[in-house]
């Protein structure tokens, strides 16, 4: 007779293979467009073909009804964790040997206790404590970065209610004695430890793929706002924020100062030496001049080897200071190899519009030019 929990497992078995199918299809369609997408996708596939193994008990050999169903439970856990580091950029703190001590350890008690000592209740005790080990790590992983959106919060939710369905058995299980005479009955323990991952599992997938929506977005609001090779703010995005720090300035009665800045003889840096390796000192100047700026200042590469910055709060004397700073740290650079010239011009009465400091920096960079590059010259 089929019981409500082979039913769950059947559920949860199509539920996750459906699921995991998807994922692999929308990682692969999309190049992987977050990572840690396809782990997770072969963790959940991983996940969904212990059910079945399991809902062969009986039927099939206990190595793969006992053993193996556990195991893989155990390593679509830790491929799930893998790929949320992944996700998140964060390094395994443990090594591989530890991993592969952890699995033959787990593998070798399931066995024992299987095959040489039949004892149902170690064995219960062996999976439900290591399970709550690799679902801890996962939590560990979901807490640090707990505020990065909705999508973290869903999961770290279906992350605890895993974990706290196997505290609860654990506990059932120490202090009641409560053991199941097979895997199907009825027993409060096991409705917990199969009816909760078929709940979790889902809503955790999805929230996984909120995240992944969430960093998708994050991306194209980066491209949308910022030059492609040198990560500075591109040119449209610069004149939008550049006017309302000129509105909030001219509001306000506050200075704000630009500088326009050139490369000197960049062109004979890509002549001799190539236009990949020009590419890489454009980067590493826009590196060089967010380095010496503030959060609030704006950079961006404004033509071909032409940056611009707008330093809000910031007069004129300041702003020289700041040319100083950058043309030292470009100079210094060992990858670059060149100096810059930098134009300053002020917001005023007579230059309260974008383009009209913009032109008047120009010319002061012409005339830091004209003067001999390596230099600053003033509106």
């Amino acid at each position: 007779m089929t019981t409500m929990l082979q039913i769950i497992l059947v559920m949860s078995g199509l539920t996750g293979t459906i699921m995991g199918v998807l994922l692999l299809v929308i990682a692969k369609k999309g190049n992987n467009l977050a990572d840690g997408l396809i782990e997770w996708a072969h963790g959940l596939l991983i996940l969904s073909l212990s059910t079945f193994l399991f809902l062969g008990r009986n039927y099939i050999p206990d190595l793969l009804s006992i053993v193996m169903a556990n195991m893989l439970v155990i390593a679509g856990f830790m491929l799930m964790n893998q790929g949320l580091r992944k996700f998140f950029q964060i390094p395994i703190f443990y090594s591989k040997t530890v991993l592969v001590v952890f699995l033959t350890f787990y593998a070798i008690n399931f066995v024992w206790f299987t095959y040489v000592d039949n004892n149902l209740f170690v064995r219960v005790i062996l999976f439900t404590t290591s399970g709550l080990i690799v679902l801890v790590d996962g939590l560990l992983i979901l807490l640090r970065n707990f505020l990065k959106g909705l999508g973290v919060m869903i999961l770290t939710s279906a992350v605890i209610l895993l974990i706290l369905a196997r505290l609860m058995r654990l506990i059932v299980i120490v202090l009641e004695k409560e053991i199941p005479a097979t895997l199907f009955e009825n027993s409060f323990s096991q409705l917990l430890i199969i009816a909760s991952p078929y709940f979790a599992i889902p809503i955790a997938t999805v929230a996984f793929v909120v995240l992944a929506y969430e960093r998708l977005t994050q991306r194209l609001n980066q491209l949308l706002r910022e030059d492609e090779l040198t990560k500075t703010l591109n040119k449209k995005t610069f004149f939008n924020e550049a006017q309302k720090e000129i509105a909030r300035a001219l509001r306000y009665q506050h200075p704000t100062t630009f500088l326009m800045i050139d490369i000197d003889h960049f062109k004979e840096i890509n002549d001799t030496r190539g236009h990949i390796y020009g590419d890489k000192v454009l980067k590493e100047i826009g590196q060089n001049i967010r380095s010496v700026l503030r959060a609030t200042d704006l950079v961006s590469r404004f033509g071909g080897d032409e940056f611009m910055v707008a330093l809000p709060e910031t007069d004129i004397e300041t702003a020289q200071d700041v040319a100083r700073r950058i043309m030292t740290t470009i100079e210094k650079d060992p990858i670059n190899g060149c100096t810059v010239s930098i134009g300053i011009a002020a917001l005023t009465a007579e230059a309260d519009k974008l383009e009209l400091i913009l032109n008047r920096a120009d010319i002061a960079l012409y005339q830091a030019k004209k003067d001999g590059r390596n230099q600053f010259a003033l509106s």
